[in-house]
């Protein structure tokens, strides 16, 4: 048999447990090389005696504990601490006592957690929470040694093992640290050579404390509160100023001097001219270069600039500009030159009015649709029937389309997405929410113009 030392977590004065303390404890551990083994559990009943009118008092124990250790799963240990008396039992006495209704429990606890390997040492962190319950009661670590099994020889090795753990769980700054408190096992009838019956009663050795801990708690919580008294302040009586009485005259002759004193002291202010400002657009802006604004440079003067410009915008010059569609690189923009194995999504940004011609139910043929009032050669996207609308053309020179029916759009590459954007799908009726997928790009989608003027034509 090994010998082991049983912890329990001691929080600082006004702090409680909780997870994140437990999880940072399970962090140190492996912090310092411990290999996870897998998990463990024991448990603990407090029972109390059911007393009948015609049963003396005296016969029964007024409580005791019962406890199943994870090393021994066919026993069950009984620890009366007022009469100092630990016992070992079957497993199939539970059973025993539910039929004989002799005592009741009080309160089940299970101490469950983690299995830890180091070197000669085996460590077991778990929490404490209660059996139909899982709200945090405490934190219990088992520090067990496999070499030895004497409680003298190995106490020194014990103690030195404890002081390394306490100075590698002090870097975390918790507010509180472990506490062992050794029973005097001699009290219990138990010799040096340690047995599960001493972990047993290391167990009810915890739970007292646990309930202390408790109990300290709740009364800080529940204190009343003494009323903080009041600290009289002195009255001084206020002292009167006597002023004194000024002749106008004096008075109105050094305010003129003042004034003639501070007028000579302004200097006048020398204009400085505006250094070049530079204007430069962010996030979400169409322009990625800085623009320079400011005095004119290589002695180009403002005037020369604007006779440039007109020249350029609206003079012989402009006759001959052309506009080049290959000059947008769309589909590079999007990502769409490239195959792509991941299915990505679009947010596309139309026109108010779409220029597509509604079909309604009962129309027929072309000759409907050239007899269509003009005003309904126009329509909304909720106009639109559901389903699949259309597709997108993506050319080798870059240029990209998008064809809605009959009519062809021009796709540009919008503001970029700089942070994460998902697309739901919401159902207000059913109160269902579903993620249809993450949102890449953003489109800009313009009637083609060209496409427009050929459909016109066909329909005169």
């Amino acid at each position: 048999m090994t010998i082991k030392w049983v912890l329990h977590w001691q929080p600082n004065a006004g702090t409680t447990v909780n997870s994140q303390i437990l999880n940072e404890v399970s962090q140190c551990v492996e912090s310092i090389n411990g290999v996870k083994e897998g998990r463990w559990k024991a448990t603990l009943t407090f029972y109390k005696p059911i007393i009948r009118e015609q049963a003396p008092t005296a016969e029964f124990p007024r409580d005791f504990l019962g406890i199943t250790l994870p090393e021994q799963p066919n026993k069950y240990y009984f620890v009366i601490r007022g009469q100092k008396i630990v016992l070992e039992a079957e497993q199939t006495i539970q059973a025993i006592m539910e039929k004989l209704q002799s005592y009741k429990t009080r309160v089940a606890l299970n101490f469950e957690g983690f299995q830890y390997q180091l070197g000669d040492f085996q460590l077991r962190v778990g929490k404490v929470v209660p059996m139909q319950s899982e709200s945090l009661r405490g934190i219990v670590m088992e520090m067990e040694y496999l070499p030895l099994s004497s409680l003298d020889k190995s106490r020194k090795i014990l103690e030195e093992f404890f002081d390394i753990w306490q100075e590698a769980l002090s870097k975390r700054s918790l507010p509180g640290h472990f506490l062992h408190i050794e029973p005097n096992f001699t009290e219990f009838g138990l010799s040096d050579g340690y047995t599960s019956q001493h972990t047993a009663v290391q167990y009810a050795t915890i739970m007292a404390q646990l309930i202390a801990t408790a109990q300290a708690v709740q009364a800080v919580r529940f204190a009343p509160k003494v009323p903080q008294r009041k600290v009289q302040v002195p009255v001084v009586p206020k002292t009167e100023k006597i002023e004194t009485v000024i002749d106008e005259d004096a008075q109105a002759k050094d305010l003129l001097r003042r004034f003639n004193e501070a007028s000579v002291k302004v200097k006048p202010k020398s204009e400085k001219k505006a250094a070049t400002a530079q204007v430069a657009f962010g996030y979400g802006g169409g322009s990625t270069f800085i623009k320079s604004y400011g005095a004119p440079k290589n002695g180009i003067g403002t005037d020369s600039c604007e006779e440039l410009l007109d020249e350029e915008e609206f003079g012989e010059a402009a006759k001959n500009l052309t506009y080049d569609e290959d000059s947008t690189k769309a589909a590079s923009e999007l990502g769409l030159m490239e195959e792509n194995p991941e299915a990505s999504m679009f947010f596309l940004q139309l026109p108010a009015k779409l220029p597509i011609v509604k079909q309604s139910p009962k129309s027929e043929g072309p000759q409907t649709a050239r007899s269509a009032d003009p005003a309904d050669k126009s329509c909304s996207l909720d106009d639109l029937p559901a389903g699949f609308m259309g597709k997108m053309l993506v050319y080798k020179s870059g240029a990209v389309k998008l064809k809605l029916g009959d009519t062809i759009y021009d796709v540009s590459a919008g503001s970029n997405c700089i942070f994460a954007q998902d697309v739901v799908a919401i159902n207000a009726e059913e109160k269902h929410c579903c993620s249809v997928g993450e949102l890449g790009k953003r489109v800009i989608i313009t009637p083609d113009v060209d496409s427009l003027l050929d459909r016109m034509s066909d329909l005169e």
